[in-house]
């Protein structure tokens, strides 16, 4: 049976929904490769994670109303208590961070996991640009009404620091820890700012708050 591709979008997971393709799933991190084929679902039905999917819709020709539904990328985010040590405490004081001392524990909102198919990488849409302003979205809805979320984190790869570094992230150090990743933050007040400058200054709001691309 053939298909016609329909159209590309990011929605909430929906647990009622069967989305074709999750154990075929490879954005080339074996990591998260393997969280999407034995994870990923069972925490989509969880209520102290969010998680977003990308969805590739495709028609049947021989059916018009029979629709697949193609996974091909997600983030999860979650609330994660932050441990200070010395060198982050020292790091946030600065002024152009919070300029005051923060508590041994930071509320905040992490980025647990983000990846886009191979197959759906390097395309002219930006897939992974996309899942990431909508985490960052996201991130501010629950913020607005949660006051002492005080920053975005992740966990970057090598490789992927100049992306986020892109998008107003700081490294929190300079070589990788023990798990091969660089912890990175984002001030909450710093991307506000930045939606409330985009919004200023863009005749028609986009959800681009904090593209400096």
């Amino acid at each position: 049976m053939s298909t016609v591709k329909t159209k590309v979008f990011i929605e909430q997971f929906d647990k009622n929904k069967t989305y074709a393709g999750l154990k075929k799933f490879c954005c080339g991190d074996t990591i998260i490769d393997k969280y999407v084929r034995e994870n990923f679902k069972k925490d989509g039905q969880r209520d102290n994670k969010i998680v977003f999917v990308l969805v590739e819709d495709s028609l049947k020709k021989e059916d018009a109303d029979l629709v697949e539904h193609n996974f091909i990328g997600f983030f999860t985010l979650q609330n994660f208590s932050m441990a200070m040590d010395k060198e982050a405490r020292e790091l946030f004081k600065r002024p152009e961070f919070f300029g005051y001392s923060l508590p041994p524990l930071v509320s905040t909102l992490k980025i647990f996991m983000i990846g886009v198919d191979k197959n759906y990488q390097k395309q002219p849409e930006r897939w992974g640009k996309q899942l990431l302003l909508a985490a960052l979205e996201k991130s501010l809805a629950i913020a607005d009404v949660s006051t002492d979320v005080k920053a975005i984190v992740l966990d970057a790869s090598p490789d992927a620091v100049g992306f986020y570094t892109r998008h107003r992230f700081v490294a929190l150090q300079d070589e990788p820890d023990e798990n091969g990743t660089i912890p990175m933050f984002l001030p909450m007040h710093q991307l506000r700012a930045a939606r409330d400058l985009a919004y200023r200054t863009e005749p028609t709001p986009s959800t681009s708050v904090s593209d400096s691309e």
